[in-house]
């Protein structure tokens, strides 16, 4: 499902295709079995979701996906050091994007993106550098996003 490019689209079917992928993540960390064979993909799911988001027009889709991904594991110790290894590569994708993202759907997107990065500071102390930024961005954006960058 992930390699399908509708879902990179802004149309309802995509959204559709967005919603069941996020329905399909809630069955992480209902059970050892789920999270195990997550685990096995985990990587894959994210480059290609990133992938997927960087050559799209409007990548709001695919970032919403990859936001409940990160922030779906982010919840589970199972992924700490999955997610420790994909945070800077995918921060500095972001950064990129942040800077040539135009539609504010994006542009929300990649902030909730931001935002929903693991924060734990052993984790992500290395590339704060790349969090300030949006995290200044988020500070000047809507009530909401200034609690969550807080």
């Amino acid at each position: 499902m992930l390699y399908h490019p509708v879902l990179a689209d802004a149309d309802p079917k995509a959204n559709v295709h967005a919603k069941l992928f996020q329905l399909c993540l809630s069955a992480v960390g209902t059970c050892s079995a789920n999270d195990s064979l997550f685990k096995l993909h985990l990587t894959k799911l994210v480059n290609a979701t990133t992938s997927l988001a960087r050559r799209s027009e409007n990548p709001a889709n695919a970032l919403a996906v990859l936001c409940h991904v990160i922030s779906t594991v982010c919840d589970h110790e199972i992924f700490a050091q999955d997610i420790a290894n994909l945070v800077f590569p995918l921060l500095k994708v972001l950064k990129e994007m942040h800077h040539f993202a135009v539609l504010p759907n994006v542009k929300d997107a990649l902030l909730d993106l931001y935002l929903s990065m693991p924060a734990r500071l052993s984790t992500v102390r290395p590339y704060l550098n790349l969090f300030m930024e949006p995290v200044a961005v988020a500070l000047d954006h809507n009530p909401t996003s200034q609690v969550q960058a807080i």
